[in-house]
């Protein structure tokens, strides 16, 4: 009977733990997702566009260069997304794959 007690007892508190955690959990990632919507990019206007459309990217390879062209008019905020990341250094040193 004791250990009855004692094995209920450690599976209560082994339950109450863990809804504490999943708690801490579903904060953490409602925080970041929040985080994440108000950084999110805007819709680059028309005049925007056309200038992007104008960007070139290349991108520097062991084996030699790959040159990208953009296409803002189908995914305007991906080519305005690239471009922000790509002229504040976030793709230097990235692997290739």
């Amino acid at each position: 009977m004791r250990y009855l007690i004692l094995i209920s007892v450690f599976f209560i508190s082994l339950c109450a733990a863990i809804s504490a955690f999943s708690e801490t959990a579903e904060t953490a990632e409602t925080a970041e997702t929040a985080a994440f919507a108000a950084q999110a990019p805007t819709q680059p206007d028309e005049q925007e566009v056309r200038k992007l459309a104008e960007t070139k990217a290349v991108i520097q390879t062991t084996l030699g260069d790959i040159k990208l062209k953009f296409f803002p008019d189908v995914a305007p905020v991906h080519v305005k997304n690239f471009v922000t990341l790509a002229k504040s250094g976030f793709y230097d040193g990235t692997a290739f794959h």
